[in-house]
């Protein structure tokens, strides 16, 4: 039931490009307000990559790298990482990757991180090191997602918030929580479809957030039929066909693409 990393990867690196400025708003407030939003922002993922070995390549969950304008006239890079497990030396590894990008951008690099974790007690904020009269530290902002569903505020919270990381968020903690459990997995399921549904969305917000979280909520063949038959009659009921039982298959079968266009060969 659990997936790896590397299949968690790709639904968190679609979902933070399509709704970048979401996730800013959503876990920090603080530097969404610095931004210029009214300026063009840009992915540079491909240049990080080029900095990493190949080991570091196959150990991470999610690194996005972004050139923003801020609202002072001039631009930051903002490196993004998603860290799907407990990793004893990761706040060291923030600190590499922080000094290797320093060397491409400078002092204009900004290191934020998102634990996504099931480790309660792991909160990893800083690197540094003294020797001497020689001193490194080097402290980032850190998101904990498990504290959303440890403190019942929280969850309360992200049930109301119409920000879509809101389901974002959500989806990952359920995905965790129901490793074990396909049962349980596919209640929560269903409870998450029907609250993205009332949530007021668009329809190409609903698809897009739809794909997150059946990626991520894996269900075995017979409860993934009976979550097929309930979303369409619940479409049906609601009058809303915005996840048909044929677009389903269609990604079961792999030849959706992404915003809804279909291959021919399924």
């Amino acid at each position: 039931m659990a997936k790896s990393v590397t299949e968690l990867d790709s639904p968190w690196k679609d979902i933070i490009e399509r709704y970048f400025e979401e996730f800013m708003v959503f876990f920090f407030p603080d530097i969404h307000q610095a931004i210029d939003w009214n300026q063009p922002y840009q992915f540079l993922d491909k240049e990080f990559q080029k900095l990493l070995k190949e080991s570091e390549m196959k150990r991470r969950l999610l690194d996005k790298l972004v050139k923003v304008w801020l609202t002072d006239g001039n631009t930051a890079v903002l490196h993004i990482h998603i860290q799907g497990q407990y990793e004893e030396d990761f706040a060291q590894r923030m600190y590499v990757y922080h000094y290797r990008l320093f060397d491409c951008h400078g002092p204009r690099v900004i290191s934020l991180a998102i634990l996504g974790d099931t480790k309660k007690d792991w909160l990893p904020k800083k690197y540094g090191y003294q020797l001497f009269c020689f001193e490194i530290s080097c402290r980032f902002p850190v998101v904990k997602l498990l504290d959303y569903w440890e403190d019942k505020e929280k969850w309360e919270e992200l049930k109301k918030s119409k920000n879509p990381f809101s389901i974002v968020v959500r989806t990952h903690l359920l995905g965790l929580k129901t490793q074990r459990s396909s049962k349980k997995r596919f209640q929560w399921k269903v409870e998450l479809f029907k609250a993205l549904h009332e949530a007021n969305y668009s329809k190409q917000d609903i698809w897009e957030l739809f794909r997150f979280m059946d990626w991520i909520l894996k269900l075995p063949l017979n409860l993934e039929l009976q979550f097929q038959t309930f979303t369409q009659q619940y479409e049906e009921k609601k009058k809303m066909p915005y996840v048909t039982s044929i677009e389903r298959l269609a990604i079961e079968r792999g030849a959706l693409q992404p915003h809804g266009k279909m291959s021919l060969t399924f």
